[in-house]
């Protein structure tokens, strides 16, 4: 089953310290770790949180894969991820302006469900449901 994962993402002396969004797309499972093929979002609120229902979340270019299962220094100055926590993904849909997600994470009263990712204006809200 594809995965997700949740990195804290700190020392980054360019942008507060936030978190980011990693998606595997179901049917790429045995992608290659270089491969650039992870949804990827920046956003300051969990969505692994069950009370985080709407949050502002910002896209970023696609991700290699071998971020699933990295921590540390990114290196080139560029701060340091945490895994904060993972799970696992069932459904993704795109277009160009919004976004599902079907998915759920692992541990006791974390959150699962549907988000739907939009573009409202100048701002991309996630909304779980």
């Amino acid at each position: 089953m594809a995965r997700m994962v949740l990195l804290h993402h700190t020392d980054d002396p360019r942008q507060p310290d936030h978190f980011d969004w990693l998606i595997q797309r179901p049917g790429e499972e045995d992608a290659r770790p270089d491969d650039r093929r992870l949804v990827s979002f920046r956003t300051l609120a969990r969505p692994d949180d069950p009370l985080a229902r709407v949050f502002a979340i910002q896209p970023m270019t696609d991700h290699r894969a071998a971020y699933l299962d990295f921590e540390g220094d990114i290196g080139g100055g560029r701060g340091r991820v945490a895994r904060v926590a993972m799970g696992w993904v069932s459904r993704v849909e795109a277009t160009p302006d919004r976004l599902l997600i079907a998915g759920e994470w692992e541990g006791a009263g974390a959150a699962s469900g549907l988000w739907r990712v939009a573009q409202t204006g100048s701002v991309w809200i996630a909304t779980r449901g």
